[in-house]
């Protein structure tokens, strides 16, 4: 499969100006680069790649869709989808190319994802390709003609498990997940905080109250749609969740608005509320 058959998206959420450079460098590296824009205000569309204006904060699942479609219209069956805090090179972008051509079951594949800054560990038996129940979305590759017949993303997680609940939902139609293990990436991590303790500063990483809600909430909604068919990534997504709550009780205690999302989400969860 050539260059030429694989268009690039961006979902761009209030990018700084080093964001935006990154997105206007996949231009020269794809024939076309969709962009869902997220932002409030919206941005001024960018010269030279394909925009589509949300008219307001979707989410993430919703900026996905409005990217697999048009990609889809313009004829394509490959979609790579970045985070805008994604630095694609187009010496990593060829070694991905050059891996995906090799894979031969691409028909039945959902989703293929490379392996970021080369630190996900070689396992026992590996070979060129990994099966997963579920992978982020950064530097994915999107089977077009199976997010189709899935009906796309679910609108209304709004955002986090967006992907994984994607993933777990191909799974259980029988189409694969899998890593390219020779395909290399660089992923720059969301923001980070540095705590000190008294064993020394330790970074976590951070996210804003109402992301926090998010990720309570989401939770549920897997655990209920998948919890009996995937109890192992239930159980890893529930030790984030609980790693979450330790984490904000211990080194943000006098953060009320933290404690009240999360505690907020996970009612909400409980309970079945979705959407923004």
């Amino acid at each position: 499969m050539a260059r030429s058959d694989v268009a690039a998206s961006v979902v761009l959420y209030k990018p700084d100006s080093a964001q935006i450079e990154r997105v206007r460098r996949l231009a020269a590296m794809f024939p076309v680069v969709v962009v869902a824009d997220n932002s409030e205000p919206q941005l001024e569309p960018i010269d030279g790649l394909e925009w589509v204006a949300m008219g307001e904060n979707k989410g993430v699942a919703a900026g996905l869709n409005a990217c697999a479609k048009r990609a889809s219209e313009l004829g394509y069956k490959w979609l790579l989808t970045l985070d805008q805090d994604t630095e694609l090179e187009p010496a990593d972008w060829s070694g991905y190319l050059a891996a995906f051509n090799a894979f031969g079951d691409k028909a039945n594949t959902a989703v293929i994802a490379p392996r970021f800054n080369l630190q996900d560990p070689l396992e026992p038996g590996d070979g060129p390709v990994r099966d997963l129940e579920i992978v982020m979305t950064s530097a994915n590759l999107l089977n077009l003609e199976v997010w189709k017949k899935m009906g796309g993303f679910t609108e209304e997680l709004f955002i986090d498990e967006v992907d994984h609940e994607f993933c777990l939902r191909c799974r259980l139609a029988g189409h694969r997940v899998v890593r390219l293990i020779d395909a290399h990436i660089a992923h720059r991590p969301g923001k980070v905080l540095t705590v000190m303790t008294r064993r020394g500063a330790i970074a976590l990483d951070w996210e804003p109250p109402n992301r926090l809600y998010y990720i309570a909430r989401n939770y549920w909604f897997v655990k209920r749609r998948f919890g009996k068919e995937f109890p192992g990534v239930i159980a890893s997504r529930r030790g984030l969740l609980l790693a979450k709550f330790r984490e904000w009780l211990r080194y943000h205690p006098s953060d009320i608005a933290g404690a009240y999302q999360l505690i907020r989400g996970t009612l909400h969860g409980v309970l079945g509320r979705f959407g923004r």
